[in-house]
């Protein structure tokens, strides 16, 4: 749902003022379920990717955008209490939940120090957790270590970690470079490609506190976001650096 809030966003950003109200009515929606949820870290990536966007696009009303904010947090503190306390144990070490996840990132490190270059196996942090697990953590057995970039390295390896750094910062790079080329903001694809670029920042943001790149659901969700400016880049005729767009064939007279 977040991934695809991005693409919505990115939409409503690029779009003309006199663009129908429907983008607009779906982004709302979408925002209101994802504010109505309890996941700490989709909220947190929410607030980064909106934030950036209307950076973006209405930097002159950033002061307007800030005491937003703070009415939306004052009416939440005020009238959904669960939620409040939910968000304030972002920061808070009392908080089982946060100090149970630093215990999984010590252990993690361990797995990591003992196979750092092609990690423990695929699927076996569950296996092996109880071997490494601190013992004040407060659950005997995780899935896995809420965190993508950890988790991936304990898993993996520090070799996969940096593949996948890689591949985000070079998917990164294709889309501002696509989204420069094609005229910025007003471009005919910037919705896509500003979409992709807040759609990865979003996951990774999330992906602090939650190993999104071992769930499938994300991970093909995430790997089609990817594939979106090679496709845009190839349809253009400029999938490679310099390279100029493919000539028509001549037309036979019949």
């Amino acid at each position: 749902v977040l991934l695809g809030a991005c693409l919505v966003l990115a939409r409503v950003m690029t779009r003309p003022s006199a663009q129908p109200v429907n983008d607009r009515l779906v982004l709302a929606v979408i925002l209101l379920a994802l504010g109505l949820t309890l996941t700490r870290n989709v909220w947190l990536a929410t607030f980064v990717v909106v934030t950036i966007a209307f950076f973006m696009r209405f930097r002159r009303w950033l002061p307007a955008y800030a005491v937003a904010v703070a009415l939306l947090l004052s009416l939440v503190a005020t009238q959904a209490p669960q939620h409040w306390s939910r968000l304030t144990s972002i920061v808070s070490l009392e908080d089982p939940s946060n100090y149970d996840r630093l215990c999984m990132a010590e252990a993690g490190l361990y797995m990591i120090t003992d196979r750092p270059l092609f990690g423990i196996g695929p699927g076996m942090v569950e296996q092996y957790y109880p071997i490494y697990r601190h013992p004040t953590a407060l659950r005997p057995e995780v899935k896995h270590l809420h965190n993508t970039l950890l988790h991936l390295a304990a898993e993996r390896g520090i070799l996969a970690v940096g593949a996948y750094l890689w591949l985000m910062i070079a998917v990164l790079w294709l889309c501002f470079r696509g989204y420069q080329r094609g005229g910025g903001i007003a471009g005919p694809r910037a919705d896509l490609y500003l979409g992709v670029m807040l759609a990865l920042v979003a996951l990774n943001i999330a992906g602090i506190f939650e190993a999104n790149w071992r769930d499938t659901e994300i991970q093909r969700w995430a790997l089609f976001l990817l594939a979106v400016p090679v496709c845009l880049d190839i349809r253009s005729g400029d999938a490679r650096p310099g390279s100029a767009a493919p000539s028509q064939p001549p037309i036979e007279s019949q």
